[in-house]
């Protein structure tokens, strides 16, 4: 009876299968080649949802249509200025400097949160002041390892990336730089 409900149950997702991929198949405007529905990007200027053209050609144009510009020595966004940097003019590249340190802050104040946002040595809590700290004191040994250069915004998307691991604490930038140059922290020596 099992083998019988299994074969029904299968014949039943062969149908929707089959149908589904009829119906979730489109033709590139572009190259003219059927594909799947999700080798669109997703658009909602268009009534299906998805963009005419499928992501490769979408990309190859994007891609032909930035370096034509900046050959032309304008910024690659299209808005017909003179290049700042090495592929956008002044206004833009402000605006993508702006929302790269806004990024990095949030992400760096979500990972002080879930450290405990103040410094395990004296409690302080003004978050431009909080440093990441090694508790055993090898954190130069340690970033080498890992292949990151200093420490900064690399550092915060490591400790994400590897789910907060609890060597790391928090130290106020005194803190840090009293561990770093004698050894302990004032705080600790009057303890």
């Amino acid at each position: 009876m099992t083998s019988s409900l299994g074969r029904l149950k299968l014949g039943i997702d062969k149908r929707l299968l089959s149908c589904y991929n009829i119906c979730m198949n489109k033709i590139c405007t572009k190259c003219k080649k059927i594909k799947t529905i999700v080798e669109f990007p997703k658009s909602i200027q268009n009534k299906s949802g998805t963009s005419s053209w499928c992501k490769k050609c979408s990309n190859e144009a994007i891609y032909t249509r930035k370096k034509k510009l900046k050959a032309q020595g304008l910024c690659v966004r299209g808005c017909g200025e003179k290049l700042f940097s090495t592929n956008h003019c002044e206004k833009h590249f402000k605006a993508m400097i702006s929302t790269s340190r806004e990024s990095g802050r949030r992400l760096r104040e979500n990972v002080l949160k879930h450290y405990g946002n103040k410094c395990t040595c004296c409690g302080e809590t003004q978050l431009k002041f909080l440093t990441f700290e090694h508790k055993n004191g090898d954190g130069a040994k340690h970033r080498k390892k890992i292949g990151i250069v200093g420490g900064g915004s690399r550092m915060v998307g490591w400790l994400i990336k590897n789910n907060y691991p609890n060597f790391i604490e928090i130290l106020c930038y005194n803190c840090n730089c009293a561990r770093g140059f004698w050894g302990q922290c004032p705080h600790e020596a009057y303890e």
